[in-house]
């Protein structure tokens, strides 16, 4: 029998996803929960819908844009110039 904590923490991560993802996932995500639980571990579970829940509010939120661009900008930059960071010194110290 699981925890009603757990389950309770479970269908919370489900109500914070947006609507229209509850309404597509939202039924087959609660009956996996009860049917997984007792083969797999109660926090996989829930941290499996938290990854979800970040990656649905990311992708909503169109933030996941900033987040490519920032690191677009950052891997040329450090390609150009990070090869002179630790050029002036000698090895091992």
């Amino acid at each position: 029998m699981l925890p009603r904590m757990s389950r309770a923490l479970y269908r919370l991560l489900l109500r914070l996803h947006p609507v229209e993802f509850r309404e597509l996932f939202g039924e087959e995500m609660q009956w996996i929960f009860e049917e997984a639980a007792g083969k797999w571990s109660v926090t996989s579970l829930i941290v499996d819908a938290s990854v979800s829940l970040a990656r649905q509010l990311l992708i909503r939120s169109n933030l996941w844009k900033w987040v490519v661009a920032g690191v677009a900008g950052i891997v040329p930059l450090l390609l150009a110039f990070g090869s002179f960071l630790f050029a002036d010194r000698p090895l091992g110290r």
